[in-house]
């Protein structure tokens, strides 16, 4: 009888928690948002002679210093050798965990 006392308790407190948590806090963030950040809040959507186009945040380019990471693309095969194929097979199989 306890266990059952128990599991109900716990199922107000996880009715009550996802009330709070689910409804009213991610409604007053919202409200908050919509009176702050009216544009931002809508997703910064730009809008041409009454046509939307897309975000004002997607697509961005960068032309600073700081942002211009790009990835190797070039890759020295040269030093592939039939010997070490297993050890560069091992790092592929690793890598592609990642």
């Amino acid at each position: 009888m306890n266990k059952l006392n128990n599991s109900g308790k716990a199922l107000k407190f996880l009715l009550l928690m996802t009330v709070v948590c689910g409804v009213l806090y991610t409604g007053a963030i919202t409200v908050f948002a919509q009176i702050v950040f009216p544009h931002q809040a809508n997703g910064s959507i730009i809008e041409v002679d009454g046509k939307k186009y897309g975000s004002e945040l997607l697509a961005q380019q960068y032309t600073d210093e700081p942002h211009m990471w790009g990835r190797i693309m070039n890759i020295d095969v040269s030093t592939l050798h039939p010997s070490n194929i297993n050890s560069y097979v091992f790092l592929l199989k690793m890598w592609a965990r990642f």
